[in-house]
């Protein structure tokens, strides 16, 4: 009776005889395989490895497609909520107190002011030479020559003081004076009056005027 032949359960070498171990590959013989049993073990390998790509590959697929083309259900949908915006609006119109009136009107006072004082400095010093404040003698152009940057007008009474006509605007005083007094007065841009009179006599009086009323400014 012939010895059935043997095939390597792992790489299909037919075996020696007897053989334990397989002389291709060196795999322990276990049970002695058939050609036949070892093509149909080889086919299913086969198969398998043809198989088990295809179905990974379908998988895959199936699952880009399921993330890419996945149908919105609207009634589950998540709706992102709208911001709303709180914008901060700046009023279009603001009352406030403005004090620009006066503060203008303050500084045209206050120019009025030093223009009287500048005046009774130049008066003052040509006193020093003149020793009276007649405007016959001490004339606007003795005073201009002391003071150039106010215009001198000479007047009949000391009424400069409390009703001048002389606009401070236009740098200008009216003046009026006797021995031993003078008097000085000017209109400021805002409409206030400013004067002064000065008794250089005994008494030694200085009397300031706003607006004819005596005032101390």
């Amino acid at each position: 009776m012939d010895t059935p032949k043997r095939f390597c359960t792992s790489c299909g070498t037919q075996l020696e005889p007897g053989a334990v171990n397989c002389g291709q590959c060196g795999a322990v013989m276990g049970k002695a395989q058939s050609p036949g049993q070892w093509n149909k073990r080889g086919d299913g390998i086969k198969v398998l490895a043809i198989v088990v790509p295809l179905v990974l590959a379908g998988a895959i697929a199936g699952t880009v497609l399921g993330l890419t083309s996945k149908p919105t259900d609207s009634a589950s949908a998540t709706t992102t909520p709208a911001v709303t915006t709180a914008v901060t609006t700046t009023p279009t119109a603001i009352t406030q107190v403005s004090s620009s009136g006066g503060q203008e009107a303050q500084a045209q006072d206050a120019m009025a002011k030093s223009l009287v004082r500048n005046a009774m400095t130049a008066i003052e010093s040509a006193y020093v030479d003149l020793r009276t404040f007649d405007p016959t003698v001490m004339t606007k152009y003795e005073l201009e020559t002391i003071a150039p940057s106010v215009a001198f007008f000479a007047m009949d009474d000391d009424g400069v003081a409390t009703n001048p006509g002389a606009a401070a605007a236009q740098d200008a005083v009216d003046y009026f004076g006797t021995d031993s007094t003078y008097a000085v007065g000017t209109v400021s841009e805002s409409g206030t009056t400013f004067g002064v009179i000065v008794d250089k006599g005994p008494t030694g009086v200085i009397t300031f005027y706003k607006d004819g009323e005596a005032a101390d400014w």
